[in-house]
């Protein structure tokens, strides 16, 4: 699809291959929302179009805007929207009905669906009668119900309980990947706040900022290799963007070299602390800098580099330490910061600092060091990272 969208400030071109699943991500008010109404016909574009294999749905140059019942496109939203009066396996055979399809043959169709999705035994009830997670499993059966060529999931597991929400993935997953009877494969487009349901179920990932795709390729490669705020945020990852320079300052030797886990890092306080553990092979590693403003930031050169570009220096919180003192010792990257917030992670505590070029830099400690340090909002700190655990590449 390729849609713009003036009132919106929307301009942006997806695609999905057939049998793909393609997460979408972004901040409130990037534009999700936007895109799958196009998709599903539910919003014309300003100029653009929507294509669905051979299907043309949307052409504004010729005027062709199919109505979303004739786009063979289901859209799953966060709310199931059941129709209260029918039973549930009346819901599901509304779509086969409404298509044609008698009423024995909609209803078969509808029992065949719930038993997929684990929801037979549901068949006669009211929607007033199920629960959260039972009502998303049936309205999941009435979207495919209509052997949907595109599949567009809208947070559709972002109203259900944490408790309930892992099995609705599971059976997502097992739909969207191993459904059997299909002679061409179905596509889906997931738009979700959540990384897990982008890890678990999607293939690639495509990253929306103000209407523009800012980010896009397999979800192991943005994940890993985020070239944007939001998506190292979501990856849990520290991302500086700035120019890449030729590194001028002295490099660690290559060869095997370990610290100790990040798990002590920080508790030293003023002393040089062990660093978090790492593994280097004998091959030989090209060094480099991201110049942020006057901030220069050490690391290793992985992918595409061209001195001069623009470059992001990438890291994990796990890798940083904490000194109340400046430290000294090995090459290293020191960012004086101050506290801004302090939240707990289930055993690990989560640190963010604010520094006049490096915004919102976190690192994760054991309570035990934050204790040691006596770290509390407003205190003025230093973040330390090794350029061996700091990955520089082109943005």
């Amino acid at each position: 699809m390729s849609a713009r969208i003036a009132a919106r400030d929307l301009d942006l071109r997806i695609d999905v291959g057939p049998g793909e699943v393609l997460a979408v991500l972004g901040p409130n008010g990037a534009g999700k929302s936007s895109m799958l109404q196009v998709v599903a016909g539910l919003l014309v574009p300003d100029e653009g179009h929507v294509r669905l294999g051979e299907r043309t749905l949307t052409d504004t140059a010729e005027g062709i805007a199919l109505p979303p019942h004739r786009r063979g496109v289901s859209l799953l939203a966060q709310d199931p929207l059941l129709f209260p009066h029918l039973s549930v396996r009346d819901n599901v055979a509304f779509g086969p009905r409404s298509r044609g399809a008698d009423t024995r043959t909609s209803r078969d169709i509808a029992e065949d669906w719930l038993r997929a999705v684990d929801a037979g035994e549901f068949a006669d009830r009211h929607p007033g009668a199920l629960s959260g997670g039972q009502a998303q499993r049936v309205a999941l059966a009435r979207a495919l119900a209509v052997d949907p060529d595109l599949l567009l999931l809208d947070e559709p597991l972002s109203a259900l309980d944490v408790d309930v929400a892992p099995a609705m993935r599971t059976l997502l997953r097992r739909v969207l990947r191993d459904e059997p009877g299909r002679d061409h494969p179905r596509c889906a487009v997931l738009v979700t706040h959540d990384i897990i349901d982008a890890i678990t179920l999607a293939d690639r990932l495509v990253v929306l900022e103000a209407g523009r795709v800012v980010e896009s390729g397999p979800v192991a490669e943005v994940m890993s290799h985020p070239r944007n705020p939001f998506a190292a945020r979501i990856a849990g990852l520290n991302l500086l963007r700035g120019t890449g320079v030729e590194s001028a300052s002295a490099q660690p030797e290559p060869g095997p070299s370990t610290w100790d886990p990040p798990s002590s890092a920080g508790l030293a306080g003023p002393h040089e602390p062990p660093m978090p553990r790492i593994q280097v092979d004998d091959s030989p590693r090209t060094f480099a800098t991201v110049l942020v403003d006057d901030l220069g930031v050490d690391g290793c050169v992985v992918g595409d580099f061209v001195p001069g570009a623009r470059a992001a220096a990438v890291f994990a919180p796990a890798a940083v330490s904490v000194f109340r003192t400046r430290p000294g010792g090995s090459p290293r990257n020191v960012f004086t910061v101050d506290i801004a917030e302090i939240t707990d992670r289930g055993g690990i505590v989560r640190v963010r600092g604010d520094a006049p070029q490096a915004p919102g830099l976190c690192a994760d400690l054991t309570p035990a060091a934050v204790a040691h340090l006596h770290l509390t909002i407003g205190t003025r700190v230093y973040f330390a990272v090794k350029a061996t655990e700091v990955r520089v590449y082109a943005c």
